[in-house]
């Protein structure tokens, strides 16, 4: 966190300089923090010099720490039983973590598993969800996402329809 503090000096110019240098040191920290400014002023020149019109630079510190989260499944493996008819509703949710600054939108989809166990297809066990997107608001922790299972009439090994990354695409942008 950028604590103001005023602090001074004297920029002194060698004989036969044009140019001179001031240390900033910015300490670093844990805290997630979107990006800062302060500035750094010329003022009161001494020795006859005259102060230039661009007196004043401003210094960004860029943003640290994850200021605007990670994003995850709070459980990265969701299993549940097909239904015997119909469809079954099921509840995964999405866990912002680290900071909680900004608005930031995450994207999700289903998609097939390609994993080791038989995939589930699209339509006929599971009702698609094509790119979409949840916008975190500053201080929003967690999203939930629904699935819709859908029974069939196939006999089945255990079918893989949705997996953390990298099968479901999280993907968080900055607005």
């Amino acid at each position: 966190m950028l604590q103001p503090r005023h602090a001074g000096g004297v920029l002194t110019f060698l004989a036969g300089s044009s140019s001179a240098s001031i240390r900033i040191t910015v300490k670093p920290d844990a805290v997630p923090e979107q990006a800062q400014q302060f500035t750094v002023t010329l003022f009161n020149p001494l020795g006859g010099a005259i102060m230039a019109a661009a007196n004043v630079a401003t210094v960004t510190i860029r943003g640290s720490d994850d200021p605007h989260g990670t994003f995850n499944f709070r459980i990265n493996q969701h299993r549940v039983s097909e239904p015997d008819a119909g469809a079954l509703s099921t509840t995964l949710i999405i866990d912002r973590e680290g900071g909680f600054q900004g608005v930031v939108t995450v994207y999700y989809q289903t998609m097939a598993s390609g994993g080791p166990e038989a995939d589930a297809t699209p339509g006929a066990d599971f009702v698609a969800i094509d790119e979409t997107a949840i916008v975190f608001q500053p201080g929003d922790r967690s999203h939930s996402v629904s699935v819709q299972v859908l029974a069939d009439n196939v006999p089945e090994v255990r079918e893989m329809l949705m997996r953390a990354a990298p099968c479901v695409r999280i993907e968080a942008r900055t607005c």
